[in-house]
């Protein structure tokens, strides 16, 4: 982006021009903090549910499939199951926590979720995966610049 002096004046480019910019600049620290989290530790925690070891082939895997793949929310068993296993990674993910990260208001919603009370929405339960590396960044359309 180039900014010029005209007789003694700042010269600033166009916004369309100045939001070109601030995509690029976001979109190379997006690449750069994606890079970072692929180098992200391999957890090996059992899953469990209740102190019993329980097995994801157990239940459908229709939970990891995309929203026009067949996406179907996972059964309550699965949620409380995987909420369990990222809580015993690290005690900070209490139904609060988990609820800070999935960018809920609280941890109702969770336990909501946990009961089979509620589905989990497949915004959330995506977001989810993808935090806990079950599931690839996705990364949104952009149509263009817009003026």
């Amino acid at each position: 982006m180039d900014i010029n002096v005209e007789d003694g004046l700042v010269v600033l480019p166009g916004l369309n021009e100045q939001a070109k910019f601030v995509a690029i600049q976001r979109a190379n620290e997006l690449a750069s903090a994606v890079n970072a989290m692929c180098q992200s530790e391999t957890i090996d925690i059992p899953l469990t549910l209740e102190g019993k070891l329980i097995s994801e082939n157990d239940y459908p895997k229709t939970h990891l499939l995309e929203k026009e793949r067949g996406w179907e929310p996972p059964h309550p068993e699965l949620v409380r199951a995987y909420f369990e296993q990222l809580k015993n990674y690290d005690s900070k993910y209490s139904e609060n926590g988990i609820a800070e990260l999935l960018d809920l208001s609280s941890g109702r919603a969770v336990r909501n979720f946990k009961s089979g009370e509620r589905p989990v929405p497949y915004a959330v339960w995506r977001k989810f995966l993808i935090a806990t590396g079950r599931a690839p960044v996705e990364i949104p359309k952009m149509v263009g610049f817009f003026k």
